[in-house]
């Protein structure tokens, strides 16, 4: 015999367990953009001193959702849910099946232990398995942010080399130059020291 009420406190809870997943997925997923902003402006304030307004714009949006964002979300869930009802409807659900005196049969069908297990069934994302995912989003964060530093600091080397390239050629470009100036200038003298003009001033 199915209970209508148990029934639709497990639907509830699977939908409760969904939106909260995707709200906690969504939150990392920021979490890790604005970590990836906060290292690129404590690397390269100066880059970031002199970027386009819109980045910081980003920036300020991205710190601003994470506050609020699980507050907000916890509000929506429990406005569209019902999130009080569903607790004391399932507390009732769980008191109902301690206290009453079902027969050997019934009992078999609707004991505790089994309403346990199909609301574990039906509701996998459990804090620890909540707990354990953030934990593996936090030990994915950490390992990029540790990449992305690693390629930050190549980076800036590449750059400096790249610059000191740069001043090296154009050194050598003026040293090229003053050489040709020189040389231009000798030979200038040289050929007008040929010329030689006769007595009506025309070049012989």
């Amino acid at each position: 015999m199915e209970n209508p009420n148990l029934n639709k406190a497990l639907h509830n809870d699977r939908r409760l367990a969904q939106k909260f997943e995707h709200a906690l997925n969504l939150t990392i997923e920021k979490y890790i953009c604005y970590i990836k902003f906060s290292l690129f402006k404590e690397k390269y304030h100066q880059i970031h001193a002199k970027a386009e307004p819109c980045l910081k714009r980003i920036h300020r949006q991205l710190q601003m959702e994470l506050k609020s964002q699980m507050k907000v979300n916890a509000v929506t869930l429990y406005a569209e849910q019902g999130v009080s009802y569903l607790l004391h409807s399932f507390e009732k659900i769980v008191d109902w099946f301690q206290e009453s005196n079902l027969d050997e049969t019934v009992e078999q069908t609707l004991s505790v232990s089994k309403v346990q297990k199909s609301v574990k069934k039906d509701c996998p994302l459990s804090k620890v398995e909540y707990r354990d995912k953030l934990k593996r989003y936090l030990q994915k964060l950490s390992s990029e942010n540790d990449a992305t530093e690693n390629i930050m600091f190549q980076n800036h080397e590449e750059i400096l080399d790249l610059k000191e390239c740069i001043i090296n050629l154009n050194q050598a470009v003026c040293k090229l130059l003053d050489d040709l100036n020189d040389s231009s200038s000798c030979k200038t003298g040289e050929i007008l020291f040929e010329i030689k003009l006769d007595d009506s001033g025309d070049i012989i």
